[in-house]
């Protein structure tokens, strides 16, 4: 895919610099049995092909299959290219997590679910992932959730997407449907309003 053999994109400053992607990986609370066979597969597909790919703690341990500490505070871009980064998480608020993500910087938001629509953030675009069709950006049939080479598939699927947004050729569903937000963490100690 050209998104992969290409994974900078050209920062749009004034100086035309270009940098690798960046990309956000969240799973939403029901769609963890995913990770091994589709989240996993794009997750390696992007970083080698140069991309930083930015998850918070408890999804890079699963995907790493051991405990980590976090690389990242909440919020932190990243310093190198081309690695999976782990941030931590200050709560389980999605929009959280989400503001989290964006605010390190990322190019876009992944973001699997299988209930219902997830909220994306104002500045940066979310595509939803999962197996229903007016929810979702990209559609994965069940048998992509259970397989792993089906999980291939599903992946240049995403790719697809990616390229889609990247070049304005797709809107992704929370943008399109004002289904956006962001949410200022107060901390490990503080309440979130």
């Amino acid at each position: 895919l050209a998104l992969l053999k290409t994974p900078t994109i050209v920062n749009r400053d004034s100086r035309n610099r270009t940098r690798p992607l960046s990309v956000g990986v969240l799973v939403a609370p029901g769609a963890e049995h995913l990770v091994a066979t589709q989240v996993g597969p794009v997750v390696a597909s992007l970083v080698r092909g140069g991309a930083n790919v930015i998850a918070f703690t408890g999804l890079v341990a699963t995907l790493a299959d051991r405990k980590l500490r976090p690389a990242l505070r909440f919020a932190e871009g990243p310093g190198h290219a081309g690695r999976l980064w782990a941030m931590e998480a200050l709560s389980e608020d999605w929009l959280e997590q989400v503001t989290g993500l964006a605010s390190a910087g990322v190019d876009i938001l992944l973001a699997w679910g299988t209930g219902g629509p997830l909220a994306g953030h104002p500045f940066v675009p979310l595509l939803q992932i999962g197996p229903r069709q007016r929810i979702c950006d990209v559609v994965l049939s069940p048998a992509d959730e259970e397989d792993e080479a089906q999980g291939a598939s599903a992946a240049e699927q995403i790719f697809a997407a990616m390229h889609q947004v990247f070049n304005g050729q797709l809107t992704p569903r929370c943008l399109r449907d004002q289904n956006v937000g962001f949410q200022i963490t107060r901390g490990l100690i503080g309440v979130s309003v």
